[in-house]
């Protein structure tokens, strides 16, 4: 890619840098400082009227009385003794006036996920006309293969700071491809060579070119294709609640906006098995391409959800975005096998820094009740996905491409 040539996948990847700022400025009346909780009333006379004072010296009520939420603690002579900060701060999906309020502030969780994916271009073999090699024309693999996922994890409170309630939340992921099957024959033409690139090893590292001949005498008959990709994951992350436009309903649950950004670290180990082979009759050969590849990869996400309960119903609508930032250690094998000749293998390494994506919209019911049950779309890409480069004169290099992927999820949530 040049300085000027940007692909979709790159646009969309530019594009995310800015999304965390719009939905902050989306939210009207919101601030991120919080100046409801733990907001302190102040009173000076025997009698209590007149204008109470938040912490930040700003009026917080006109013309005497209070909010009961805020309602404060008399002596006999009717000064106050204590002010009591509003509960009902900051975690409003699960803690909020006549909902659930969880004793240990704590919660754990399960999920199972379906998605279709959408793998970088896996290329093999080439032609050769007239003395021009050609690479790109043999087979390509690109189809929209099936994974299924699921998890589980749990948070808990670990105090405030700067006023917000912070929490942290672990969750441990393991996502699935398994793809097998036939995938057909291949003819390179009339007069034309077929070449079978090598992995970069031994005497014939650079691979094999069979020569034409008969019609169909050195076409690929028969061939099978299989990948088998496996990723377990381990987030940590760091998140609070902000929410603004705090009215309630007639059963006392706030109906505003709400904001939960977070912070964390994640860590994943991916492990790549891919074959490739076929039979070519005239020829009285087969080969097989076979591809290990493990990664252990750290990396740093963040991002927020934007949450939005229903008037007088249990329903809250979700959407959100996060990124990700991976730091790979990938390192495996190449080889290739060809009737006659040994197998030919290379040592692949990769250590890119690659970025990765997603974004969802939702619906949880039971937000403000002991289970809660959610229901997600989501759509995102995966940068550190393997792919193996064979030009047919060096050794296999191993890259790291992107893919996408959208699907659904259902998530179960019990807070104790």
């Amino acid at each position: 890619m040049n300085g000027t040539d940007l692909t979709h996948n790159s646009l969309l990847r530019l594009s995310f840098l800015p999304i965390l700022a719009v939905m902050l400025l989306a939210l009207p009346g919101c601030s991120i400082f919080d100046e409801n909780y733990r907001k302190t009333i102040i009173t000076g006379g025997e009698i209590y009227a007149g204008t109470s004072i938040s912490a930040n010296n700003q009026p917080a009520q006109e013309g005497g009385g209070m909010a009961s939420v805020n309602a404060p603690s008399f002596d006999a002579e009717g000064n106050v003794v204590e002010a009591a900060p509003r509960a009902d701060y900051p975690d409003k999906a699960t803690s909020r006036p006549g909902g659930y309020e969880p004793a240990n502030d704590a919660s754990v969780h399960a999920y199972l996920a379906a998605a279709q994916v959408r793998l970088p271009t896996y290329k093999y073999l080439g032609t050769e006309f007239g003395g021009t090699i050609n690479l790109d024309n043999g087979y390509r693999l690109q189809d929209d293969e099936r994974s299924l996922g699921g998890g589980i994890g749990g948070s808990v409170g670990i105090g405030t700071y700067g006023g917000q309630r912070l929490r942290f939340n672990l969750n441990i992921g393991r996502t699935e491809v398994d793809v097998a099957g036939p995938r057909g024959g291949f003819d390179p033409g009339p007069g034309t060579f077929l070449l079978i690139p090598g992995t970069g090893d031994g005497p014939f590292g650079a691979g094999f070119a069979l020569a034409p001949g008969a019609p169909g005498v050195n076409a690929v008959t028969t061939s099978d294709y299989s990948l088998d990709y496996k990723q377990t994951s381990f987030t940590g992350k760091f998140s609070t609640d902000y929410w603004c436009d705090d009215d309630e309903d007639e059963e006392g649950f706030f109906t505003g906006l709400g904001f939960t950004p977070y912070v964390g670290l994640t860590y994943a180990r991916s492990r790549f098995d891919q074959r490739f082979g076929g039979a070519i009759p005239g020829f009285g050969v087969d080969f097989q391409y076979d591809t290990s590849v493990r990664n252990n990869s750290w990396g740093v996400m963040f991002g927020g959800q934007a949450m939005m309960p229903i008037r007088n119903s249990p329903v809250m609508l979700r959407a959100g975005a996060t990124g990700q930032i991976d730091f790979n250690r990938a390192k495996g094998t190449d080889s290739l096998d060809f009737t006659g000749f040994g197998s030919q293998t290379m040592a692949i390494r990769n250590s890119d820094t690659t970025f990765s994506y997603s974004a969802n919209a939702g619906v949880t019911v039971g937000a403000q009740a002991p289970i809660r049950f959610d229901v997600d779309l989501f759509y995102g890409g995966i940068g550190n996905t393997p792919s193996i480069s064979r030009d047919g004169v060096g050794p296999s290099r191993l890259k790291m491409e992107d893919s996408d992927y959208f699907g659904g999820m259902l998530r179960t949530t019990f807070t104790f």
